[in-house]
C-alpha cells in the first residue's frame, strides 16, 4: 500500500485534513475580524498623533488629552471630530491588509506544518500496522513465528504486537493440543479396533467350526460355543470400559466426592471382587483403620483400586494381595501389594497406557484399559500412583494422596 492509498483508504488521515482545512478557514476568519479592529487600533493612534502635534504636542512623546483637544480645536473647520472613524483614513485598507497577510501566513504555517507532522505519525503507525498485519499472516502459517517488538513498550503498536504473541503462543498450544488428542483418538481407534478384530476372530473361527463341521461332538460343541460367549462378553466389556475411558479422557465424568471410610472404600472392593479371587486360589485383604477417612468419590475410586487388583490377579500369578493405609511425609498412602512375578522394569513406563495388556495375561478377559482408567481416577483425586516391582519380587502399587484430605472421623 502506498501512501496516497494510505492516505485516501484511512479515515485518520481524511479526518487530518479536514481539520487542516477547517483550522486554515478558522484562522482566515479570525485574522479578517481581528485585523480590522487592530487596524481601527492603530490607526487612531496614528490620529491621535498627528492631532497632539497640530495642537501643540512634542513629537515622539505619548499623545496629551489637553494636546489632542487643543488640535482638534484647530482642525474643526477641516471636519476632523473626536468621533471620526479611523476606516475613512486612507492607510486604513493597505494596513489592515498587511497585517492580515503576516496574521493568516503565521496561521497557515503553523496548521501546515501540524498536519504535515500529524501526516507523519499515521504514516509511520500505518507502516507499523502493516508489519504487525503480514505477521498475523506470517503466524497463520507458521505458528512459531511471533511479531517482533521493535516499538517503545508503551507504545500501542509495541502493546499490539505484544498481544498477538500471546494469542500466538495460546493458539500453538492448543494446536499441540488437538494434535496430540487427534494422535491419541487415532491410537485408540487402531488399538480398540485390533482388541474387537482379536475376539472377532476367535468367534469367527468357533463359528465356522460349528456349522462347516459335522463329525464335532456335543461336548466340543458345547466348548465352542462357550468359547464364543466368552468372546461376545469380553467384547462387552472392552466397549463398556473404553467408553468409560473416553469419558475420563473427555472430562465427562463429574466426581461426587465426600470425607468417607476409605476402609469402607476398600472392603467394597474386596466384595466385589470376591468371586474372582476365589476363582483364582488368591487371598486379600485390607488392613485400615476404621477411623480414617479420606476426600474421595466411592464409586470412582472403587473403580480405580478393583483395576489395579484386577492387573495382579490377570497378570502377576499371585497367591496373595494385601491392601494398607500410611501416613507419613504430609502424604496418606495407599499400598496395594502382591506376591506374584512382578513386573520388568522396562514395561513399568508403560503400564498406565492404553491397550498396554502384558504378553503374560491369562486370557481374553483384559480389555487392556483398565489401568489407564485407574489412573486417570487417581489423578482425577488429586493423588498420584507410584509402582515399586521387579521381577520374581512381587508388585507394590502406591496412591499416594495428599495428608490434609485424611481426618479422623468424629
Amino acid at each position: 500500500m502506498d501512501r496516497l492509498d494510505k492516505f485516501i483508504n484511512n479515515r485518520s488521515a481524511v479526518l487530518a485534513a479536514a481539520l487542516w482545512l477547517v483550522i486554515l478557514a478558522a484562522g482566515a476568519a479570525v485574522s479578517w475580524f481581528g485585523t480590522a479592529a487592530l487596524a481601527d487600533r492603530i490607526i487612531t493612534d496614528q490620529n491621535n498623533a498627528v492631532i497632539a502635534a497640530v495642537g501643540g504636542g512634542k513629537f515622539g512623546t505619548l499623545p496629551d488629552d489637553a494636546d489632542i483637544d487643543a488640535g482638534l480645536e484647530l482642525l474643526a473647520p477641516f471636519g476632523v471630530t473626536a468621533d471620526l472613524s479611523p476606516r475613512y483614513a486612507a492607510q486604513w485598507a493597505p494596513m489592515r491588509s498587511s497585517i492580515f497577510g503576516i496574521a493568516f501566513t503565521a496561521i497557515a504555517v503553523i496548521d501546515t506544518l501540524w498536519f504535515a507532522a500529524a501526516l507523519c505519525l499515521l504514516f509511520r503507525t500505518y507502516d507499523s500496522m502493516e508489519e504487525i498485519r503480514n505477521c498475523c499472516i506470517s503466524i497463520a502459517e507458521d505458528l512459531t513465528k511471533r511479531c517482533p517488538l521493535n516499538n517503545s513498550p508503551d507504545s500501542c503498536e509495541h502493546r499490539l504486537a505484544e498481544s498477538i504473541n500471546t494469542i500466538a503462543v495460546r493458539v500453538d498450544h492448543l494446536n499441540a493440543d488437538l494434535n496430540r488428542s487427534h494422535r491419541e483418538v487415532r491410537d485408540f481407534l487402531t488399538d480398540f479396533s485390533h482388541q474387537l478384530k482379536t475376539y472377532l476372530a476367535v468367534i469367527r473361527l468357533n463359528c465356522d467350526m460349528l456349522t462347516e463341521i459335522d463329525s464335532l461332538s456335543a461336548e466340543r460343541r458345547q466348548q465352542l460355543a462357550d468359547e464364543m460367549q466368552s468372546g461376545l462378553d469380553a467384547m462387552e466389556e472392552l466397549v463398556r470400559e473404553s467408553l468409560k475411558l473416553a469419558r475420563l479422557d473427555a472430562g465427562a465424568v463429574e466426581y461426587n466426592m465426600e470425607l468417607s471410610s476409605i476402609a469402607d472404600t476398600c472392603s467394597l472392593v474386596l466384595r466385589r471382587l470376591d468371586p474372582l479371587l476365589r476363582q483364582k486360589g488368591i487371598s486379600a485383604s485390607a488392613d485400615i483403620p476404621d477411623d480414617a477417612v479420606m476426600l474421595h468419590d466411592r464409586i470412582w475410586l472403587c473403580e480405580a483400586i478393583e483395576n489395579i487388583i484386577k492387573n495382579s490377579v490377570d497378570h502377576s500369578c499371585c497367591s496373595e494381595i494385601t491392601i494398607a493405609l500410611k501416613a507419613q511425609h504430609g502424604l496418606t498412602t495407599l499400598v496395594i501389594e502382591d506376591n506374584g512375578k512382578g513386573i520388568p522394569q522396562n514395561a513399568i513406563p508403560g503400564l498406565f497406557h492404553r491397550f498396554s495388556r502384558k504378553s503374560g495375561s491369562t486370557g481374553l478377559t483384559s480389555t487392556g484399559v483398565g489401568m489407564s482408567i485407574a489412573y486417570k481416577i487417581i489423578r482425577a483425586h488429586g493423588g498420584e500412583i507410584m509402582v515399586y516391582s521387579s521381577e520374581n519380587t512381587g508388585s507394590r502399587f502406591e496412591l499416594g494422596f495428599l495428608m490434609n484430605d485424611r481426618i479422623p472421623v468424629k
